[in-house]
């Protein structure tokens, strides 16, 4: 997994100026125009280098193939405007002292906000301090050369650009296209021997990626891809979600709408299929799948991205052959430049979305006006009332190993609820839920289903919600209310939904006493004469509870009781046997008191008894 050095720059922040958004952008475009451009992967990767440097403040840009066997980088493409490349022209570093080869190993960014700071790699920090280098980095490729070489971007500035975290994200896409750039070589290498076949090719990725550069929506530039391809494209998500059912095979006969049901009631079938064929590693395997009244399509199932969290699969559904496996992978390759856009796309929101929630949670806001903003593009409306839920796992789904499923589940639960947010905080799944977009009885609605979430028979969640819709300003306190909430709830044991009203006067006492220390002292204190006495309802339970709440007074616990006084005696006397105690001491009633009101929020219930003598 890729992963950054935390030591190299700053976490979260704001994003740059416009202007400076304005240059990455258009160097990403200029790198996108040339992945399509017919050029050979030398030129390609000279255009992107050209491009970072001539449309961003990197100074200096190049290339490494890494040739392990021989020891160094081979510099394959380079754009300098530090004028050094003119007084160090060679083409070849040994790896010794560079940062470089182990970007490679490790599979991540090495990056130095400031190269004072490479204290592991003293040979790029003399260097750089030469020429006044500030920031630096090396971000590994995912794909080789044609010489199976693998490769580095490197970049280099005279400016702290690393201060801004849009840089690495930046620099991250670049690496991406130019990946991609490497891949499509190859397929342009293919396409070359066979004329008429990249001919199309070409045609189909040209058009994709001037599709996914304009913005046009995905399920658009899909349907360019089936156009071109003559396939119909079926897309699923990781997790056998149906991102797209493509247009019904006109063989079938049908229409669009009927194309797409049936899709969708054997979605399971044809992702569990498609899985399986998979199984093997190849690239691309034939699949076939009846679809209803005797009609069996064929066509290619495909696997994109290592990740779990982002690998699609894509099926392409041909007219009932097997053979031609070459469009296939023509639909393929386009379709994952939509993906491409689709993940870059998400991934930018889940960041700027996490960070805006994570700042609306805080309840310090520097710039209303901006992070207002910033707000509507993670797609949060703070200016209007939103409600705020907030829901923990049990232990036993922790202990479970299956939180990956919960998470999943939550995820489908909140997409019931228009414009609804849910980020994980502080191991807390929090619910953003636009007031505006349902009627406040759906709130009760949304959390009976969550507290219905159960895993192996029992509640999977603690659920609690801010009392009505907030203002922004009102988050920061509730989202501390209703932490306390679950974390109480949790010491006591309790399940489903639960409010800070549930624990009274407890909220003050228990955050300094642990789960664990909960129980000991109730069991320790009143174990056996819950035991005895069938819970919080028997007689005896009652008369503890009533005689303690009384401070000891005979008349008033059992005009309380409804009993004689002489039955309350021998009520006490079975208690004092039961627990070892004389509820005549006030020390044993002020801890006898204190561990019945426990044992009843425990339960979820405050008895009517000590609603008048809160202690």
């Amino acid at each position: 997994m890729t992963r950054e050095r935390a030591s190299s720059f700053p976490g979260s922040g704001a994003a740059g100026d416009v202007g400076q958004a304005a240059e990455l952008v258009e160097s990403l475009r200029r790198i996108a125009l040339s992945l399509t451009s017919g050029m050979d992967l030398r030129d390609v990767l000279q255009a992107i280098v050209d491009a970072i440097c001539d449309h961003t403040q990197w100074q200096l840009s190049w290339i490494y193939a890494m040739d392990t066997d021989g020891g160094y980088g081979e510099i394959v493409a380079r754009r300098d405007r530090m004028e050094y490349t003119q007084k160090s022209p060679k083409q070849r570093w040994p790896f010794d002292g560079n940062p470089a080869l182990d970007a490679l190993r490790r599979n991540e960014v090495i990056a130095f906000r400031d190269v004072r700071e490479a204290d592991e790699y003293p040979e790029l920090r003399a260097s750089a301090l030469s020429r006044g280098v500030v920031s630096t980095a090396n971000i590994p490729l995912s794909s080789t050369d044609p010489r199976g070489r693998a490769m580095v971007l490197c970049v280099q500035s005279r400016q702290a650009l690393l201060d801004d975290p849009t840089q690495i994200s930046f620099l991250k896409a670049v690496a991406s296209l130019a990946s991609l750039a490497a891949s499509n070589a190859g397929l342009l290498s293919e396409a070359r021997r066979v004329a008429a076949r990249a001919s199309e090719t070409a045609q189909l990725l040209s058009s994709t990626m001037d599709a996914v550069s304009a913005g046009t929506p995905s399920r658009e530039v899909l349907r360019l891809v089936e156009e071109t391809t003559k396939r119909t494209v079926i897309v699923f998500d990781s997790h056998g979600n149906l991102f797209s059912a493509g247009t019904v095979p006109p063989e079938l006969g049908v229409d669009q709408s009927s194309w797409e049901a049936r899709i969708l009631e054997i979605r399971a079938s044809v992702y569990r299929k498609a899985h399986e064929a998979l199984g093997s590693g190849e690239r691309a395997v034939p699949l076939a799948f009846d679809l209803a009244r005797g009609q069996r399509l064929f066509g290619y199932a495909s696997r994109f991205g290592n990740d779990d969290r982002w690998m699609s699969t894509v099926v392409s559904v041909g007219a009932a052959s097997t053979s031609d496996a070459a469009r296939h992978h023509s639909a393929g390759t386009a379709t994952a430049m939509v993906l491409l856009r689709e993940r870059l796309a998400f991934e930018a929101q889940s960041m700027l979305q996490r960070d805006v929630v994570q700042e609306l949670l805080r309840g310090r806001v520097d710039d209303p006006y901006e992070f207002t903003a910033r707000a509507a593009f993670a797609g949060l409306h703070v200016d209007e009332p939103n409600y705020l839920v907030i829901a923990q796992r049990t232990a036993e789904v922790d202990r479970s190993g299956r939180a990956n499923g919960l998470a999943r589940t939550l995820s489908v639960h909140a997409q019931r609820w228009p414009g609804a947010v849910l980020q994980v905080v502080k191991g807390k799944h929090v619910f953003i839920l636009p007031a505006a977009r349902a009627r406040s009885a759906d709130l009760d609605v949304f959390l009976a289903g969550l507290a219905s979430i159960t895993l192996d028979g029992s509640p999977a969640l603690l659920v609690t919600a801010a009392p009505g819709a907030l203002t922004a300003e009102d988050f920061g306190s509730h989202w501390k209310h209703g932490r306390q909430t679950l974390e109480l709830a949790a010491k006591l044991g309790r399940r489903g939904i639960v409010k800070a009203e549930d624990f009274g006067a407890y909220r003050v006492l228990l955050p300094a006493l642990q789960g664990d220390d909960i129980v000991t002292f109730i069991n320790g204190t009143i174990g056996p004469l819950v035991d005895a006495d069938g819970g919080g309802n028997g007689d005896l339970f009652l008369t503890a509870e009533a005689f303690a709440n009384s401070s000891g007074r005979f008349q008033e616990t059992a005009r309380r009781l409804h009993i004689h006084v002489s039955t309350l005696r021998y009520r006490l006397q079975r208690i004092a046997m039961l627990l070892g105690r004389d509820l005549s001491d006030e020390e044993t009633r002020f801890e006898v008191s204190l561990a019945i009101r426990l044992e009843r929020l425990r339960q979820g219930v405050l008895s009517e008894s000590t609603g008048s003598n809160e202690t």
